[in-house]
């Protein structure tokens, strides 16, 4: 019996030995990591935000105490909530339309110091910096800069006193257009990832779609893949500096489409997998709004597979460290980090959920 049991301790650890190490597809990846990974694994139960009535919001957005809820197709851009006085209205801001004050959209909004702060309006290709006014009860915002960018501008996002742009642009085929504030190119630069699939060009800017989170100095940033769970960390320089993936190390799927004579991706049900959505971080975490690898089915409701319910916490070091499970799904958060809440918005119901971590 204890030479029995001693066989099938050696056979068992020698299969525990044998057993491959997980291993990333790509080029040039620095490390991989699998949800085993994360050291804290806890499930997030979120309370619905009483903001009356929110009408067509499209992201949120949080800074110092205020919540900022952007809309879609109403007369004002952005509605501002007090987070400490139970999030009533503090007013709304910026009209809609082509005025010096005014936008077309809200993708992203980076918060100054000194209490301005810059928007990306994706439909003009502006960046503009904003002041917030006090009159007469009356809440408005005026413009103190504007940078007009080359359009299309998907993802542009402030770096020091630079503006990167994640192309999307075949010639020259590179990841990062470089603006200065000005809104002068300078620089063309950064490689897309690599693996065994060759890709066309004209696909290529939307298979490697991703989003851009930037540390609070604003001196490095990372991009979070939508097709692939890939990320990746540069500096201000827009150097790479680590290619990381996890935690399911999938690489894009999808088929090939003509578009006026060019290729192009097409998303296919039960084929192409999500990874990354939103990206928001402190200068020790980054939160990062997870699909684990989903499909989705052609019986599926649309608006409900683009609202994730997986929120991954690493550090600006790449090591993975709590993964949480919210109980509610959502599709855009933002964090009080000094209260540790989570926000997250979900679109379907026009509600914000808070989730206390």
């Amino acid at each position: 019996m204890r030479k029995t049991t001693c066989l099938i301790v050696i056979l068992t650890a020698g299969l525990i030995k044998c057993t491959p190490e997980p291993q990333s597809k790509f080029q040039d990846v620095n490390a991989v990591f699998t949800i085993e990974s994360f050291k804290e694994q806890k499930k997030l139960f979120g309370s619905k935000i009483d903001l009356g009535t929110v009408l067509s919001p499209v992201f949120i957005f949080f800074h110092d105490f205020l919540l900022f809820v952007t809309t879609i197709g109403l007369e004002r851009n952005i509605f501002i909530y007090n987070s400490n006085d139970n999030f009533s209205s503090v007013g709304s801001i910026i009209s809609r339309g082509f005025g010096p004050d005014e936008l077309l959209s809200v993708v992203r909004m980076d918060f100054n110091s000194n209490g301005t702060f810059w928007t990306h309006d994706a439909v003009s290709a502006k960046l503009k910096r904003f002041e917030t006014k006090r009159m007469n009860d009356s809440l408005y915002a005026i413009a103190h800069e504007t940078v007009s960018l080359n359009g299309p501008t998907p993802n542009a996002f402030l770096l020091g006193n630079q503006i990167g742009v994640t192309t999307q642009e075949v010639v020259p085929l590179t990841r990062f257009y470089v603006y200065d504030m000005d809104g002068k190119r300078t620089k063309e630069t950064g490689d897309y990832p690599s693996y065994e699939r060759d890709i066309p060009a004209t696909a290529k800017v939307e298979v490697y779609n991703a989003w851009a989170g930037i540390h609070p100095d604003r001196n490095q940033f990372i991009l979070a893949y939508e097709y692939t769970d890939l990320l990746e960390f540069y500096n201000e320089d827009f150097e790479l500096t680590k290619r990381i993936q996890g935690p399911h190390l999938f690489v894009p799927e999808f088929e090939l489409k003509d578009r006026g004579g060019h290729q192009a991706m097409k998303r296919r049900f039960d084929l192409t997998k999500y990874a990354y959505q939103t990206v928001v971080c402190s200068d020790s975490l980054i939160f990062l709004l997870y699909d684990n690898g989903e499909t989705v089915s052609k019986d599926d409701n649309q608006d409900e597979a683009g609202h994730f319910s997986t929120l991954v916490a690493i550090d600006w070091n790449g090591q993975p460290l709590s993964v949480y499970e919210l109980d509610h799904p959502v599709i855009s958060i933002c964090v009080d980090w000094h209260k540790r809440v989570i926000y997250g918005l979900d679109r379907i119901e026009s509600e914000v959920y808070a989730f206390p971590f």
